[in-house]
């Protein structure tokens, strides 16, 4: 998913993409070349907390639970990032 986030023109909001445990990625980069400072500075902007290196738990959405929004609005999405 981060691939995806990174390198598609239209993806929206990449910066909320981040690797499992809520890291984020230390390759993150927005198109002006801002590195993984500008992800976290646009997270705090929007008010997710960190704990150290961590979004914080509770404010993140995990891969299966975005799947079953997604299908709950009759998206069809495959299984998992690994699937």
């Amino acid at each position: 998913m981060f691939e995806a986030a990174a390198t598609l023109p239209y993806f929206p909001n990449p910066h909320r993409v981040l690797k499992a445990g809520g890291v984020i990625p230390a390759e993150w980069h927005d198109s002006d070349r801002a590195g993984p400072e500008e992800c976290r500075r646009r997270l705090e902007a929007e008010d997710v907390e960190f704990d150290g290196d961590l979004a914080d738990a509770r404010q993140r959405v995990t891969w299966e639970e975005l799947r079953e929004r997604l299908r709950s609005v009759g998206t069809n999405v495959p299984e998992g990032p690994d699937a």
